[in-house]
């Protein structure tokens, strides 16, 4: 692992002061509230870190993989419902980045098997484990906070909260729920657009001359197309389009995390062998000029038609 990586020593640094812009202290405290789990865990008397990136030795040669998430689901250890959880004294205790992550490698990697050992299984045969870079948008636990009570009240990944679709329509804090929807889908907006967020996410793609990027789901496919085009980066295309130019929704605003990059272009409609296509993604990036293969592939999540990755990877290796 690349564990002296300078941008993740100032995601380590810097993100409590980019979480209080966001949500400060104290507007967390109840269950049902929605938000980085980092702010929750504290008492909300101050920020946890965000989390950096994982890095493999090699992840900034051509061949090499950057594979990219939505946003971290909650992983602190009792507080959060997923099996694999980090104590809350480590990572208070850390004092770096590499801290962090040989914490975070040996208690949530490593022995996950319902999504970083399906990721593995992503890459494996197309790059060295030395050859990847994994990372998330959203760099915080996107979190809805539980009761705490039991087990199954603990703290859940925040994104499902993104559609109207809660039941009862009114939550246990007597929001209506399509209310509820709009603001978590402004909110992780204004998470994965923060300002310092995107350009660590596109100091990535700089400082790596590595040209394929595989997107977790249709949320991280549609965010990494925006920040590209939000960077400057006009020339966006299918591979099989190439006159088709690409460009974000006018009318999506907020709704964008519910909506595919290319209407009806789901993310298992990419898996098709016959007719083999990806994003390409062309232009500047800090004055050198790039260019990207960008698939967007089945979360580990939600992926019911390509359980072992065989179909994907044959597109990566042609890809």
């Amino acid at each position: 692992m690349d564990f002296a990586d300078p941008v993740n020593e100032r995601i380590w640094l810097e993100s409590p002061a980019e979480q209080a812009l966001i949500q400060g202290p104290g507007v967390l405290t109840n269950s049902g509230d929605i938000g980085a789990q980092q702010i929750m865990a504290t008492g909300n008397a101050v920020s946890l870190p965000w989390v950096p990136d994982i890095l493999g030795l090699r992840w900034q040669l051509a061949e090499s993989i950057i594979i990219v998430g939505s946003s971290y689901a909650p992983f602190i250890r009792g507080i959060s419902k997923r099996k694999c959880t980090l104590p809350l004294m480590e990572y208070c205790n850390g004092e770096s980045a590499k801290d962090f992550l040989v914490s975070f490698l040996n208690h949530v990697v490593l022995p996950d098997l319902d999504y970083y050992d399906k990721v593995r299984l992503l890459a494996s045969d197309l790059a060295d484990q030395r050859n990847v870079a994994l990372l998330d948008l959203c760099r915080a636990s996107y979190t809805v906070r539980g009761t705490r009570c039991s087990r199954n009240t603990m703290d859940e990944p925040g994104e499902y909260t993104f559609k109207n679709k809660l039941s009862p329509k009114r939550d246990i804090a007597g929001i209506h729920s399509s209310i509820r929807a709009a603001a978590s889908r402004r909110l992780f907006t204004a998470y994965v657009e923060a300002s310092k967020q995107r350009a660590w996410t596109l100091q990535r793609f700089s400082n790596s001359e590595a040209r394929r990027i595989i997107a977790l789901g249709s949320v991280t496919e549609y965010g990494l197309l925006k920040l590209f085009w939000d960077s400057g980066i006009r020339t966006i295309y299918q591979r099989s389009k190439p006159g088709d130019h690409w460009s974000p929704s006018k009318t999506h605003g907020d709704k964008w995390v519910l909506n595919y990059a290319r209407a009806r272009q789901t993310v298992e409609s990419w898996l098709d062998e016959d007719n083999p296509d990806w994003w390409v993604v062309e232009g500047q990036l800090n004055d050198v000029p790039r260019r990207w293969h960008l698939l967007p592939v089945l979360h580990p999540a939600r992926n019911g038609v390509d359980i072992d990755y065989s179909r994907t990877k044959k597109l990566l290796r042609i890809m």
